[in-house]
């Protein structure tokens, strides 16, 4: 009878182990916290847009709550974010003022191409929409991470 009761305990300590390690894989979890940019790459008709765009160093905050604040452009722009599978979904509303003044709004499906407690890196196409961007404009882009 021990011998049953010891056997049963090996399969559940094994069960909660597996159920710890699987929880902390999940990207949802890991993209909580603050990752700096170490590297960015921004291009619109196929062309990288370098001189407007050097965010090297620039904090993106992921709250639990779903809430967001990304440093972009030298300006913080809070939105929401949610987490599927491996694509992250952002949408920034307002608070992206352009040159002219003008307030627009963003969303993206990006794909979360790799993360981990340490780094994270994401790519795809964001949309801006606004008085500046007529029906709006896409931009492909790709960003690496490292949490901080």
């Amino acid at each position: 009878m021990f011998k049953n009761f010891k056997k049963i305990g090996i399969v559940c300590l094994v069960l909660v182990a597996m159920a710890a390690f699987s929880s902390c894989s999940k990207p949802e979890k890991q993209i909580i916290g603050k990752w700096k940019i170490t590297e960015a790459s921004l291009k619109h008709n196929g062309y990288e847009e370098e001189d407007e765009f050097d965010d090297k160093g620039e904090i993106w905050i992921f709250k639990e709550n779903g809430s967001c604040v990304l440093h972009i452009f030298g300006q913080d722009f809070e939105g929401h974010y949610t987490v599927k599978d491996n694509t992250l979904a952002i949408n920034v509303e307002h608070f992206f003022i352009t040159y002219d003044e003008e307030a627009c709004v963003t969303s993206s499906a990006l794909d979360i191409d790799e993360i981990n407690k340490k780094e994270m890196s994401i790519s795809g196409t964001i949309y801006a929409h606004g008085s500046d961007f007529g029906n709006g404009k896409k931009f492909k882009l790709s960003f690496e991470f490292e949490k901080k």
